[in-house]
């Protein structure tokens, strides 16, 4: 029993490092424009998500949906259309930077 445990064991351990690892590398985001324009991506999208939760909120729910988020990042507004008008330019000011860093969009 020892014997099987040891051979096997022997041999996962041999298998893995003859295989190695030829998973491509995670690109670095340690240069500052990479990283800004990393940060801006993930700024649009989560606009995206907001834009598109209030897009299906009924407009006599919008004022609870905006409390029920409890932050008032995109919008102060409780007014549904206000509050995709607000969204809607936060985006546009995001894409903005993002064509003055030159980065590169999807």
């Amino acid at each position: 029993m020892k014997k099987t445990l040891i051979i096997t064991t022997s041999a996962l351990m041999l298998a893995t490092l003859i295989t190695g690892c030829n998973t491509p590398d995670m690109p670095s985001l340690s240069k500052g424009s990479d990283s800004q324009c990393y940060s801006l991506e993930r700024k649009i999208v989560q606009v995206d998500e907001y834009i598109a939760q209030v897009d299906a909120t009924p407009a006599s729910q919008a004022g609870e949906f905006q409390a029920a988020l409890g932050n008032a990042r995109y919008s102060r507004s409780t007014n549904k259309k206000f509050m995709l008008r607000d969204a809607k330019k936060i985006k546009a000011n995001y894409e903005q930077e993002q064509r003055q860093l030159q980065c590169k969009t999807k």
